[in-house]
């Protein structure tokens, strides 16, 4: 429930203006700390920190260790197939991967 939480808060920083979206981040990067501080094996909550730290704040050395518990903990075989062809492509995986989803390439 808290990821979603997370989720739908990054969906409602991109609407906002600066000063607005950073409160509704740190809110986000909170709840995200929390699920992976209890359960660190969710995958989609590292997901949704390496996309944070990727396309919002900026810090790709934060993407990178989301990232990386992500790959770690992904259990769907079709996911893991998608990260390993994206990986194997880019020096970057991680923004290769919301590059992919954002725009298809």
């Amino acid at each position: 429930m808290l990821n979603l939480k997370a989720s739908a808060l990054l969906g409602k920083a991109k609407e906002q203006n600066l000063a607005e979206a950073q409160v509704t981040l740190k809110a986000a990067e909170d709840l995200l700390h929390e699920i992976v501080k209890t359960t660190p094996a969710f995958a989609p909550a590292w997901f949704s920190l390496a996309v944070l730290y990727a396309e919002f704040v900026g810090d790709d050395a934060q993407a990178e260790d989301a990232w990386r518990q992500y790959v770690k903990c992904e259990a769907d075989q079709a996911r893991r197939t998608a990260v390993a062809e994206t990986d194997a492509s880019s020096s970057f995986p991680c923004a290769a991967f919301v590059r992919r989803l954002r725009f298809g390439w």
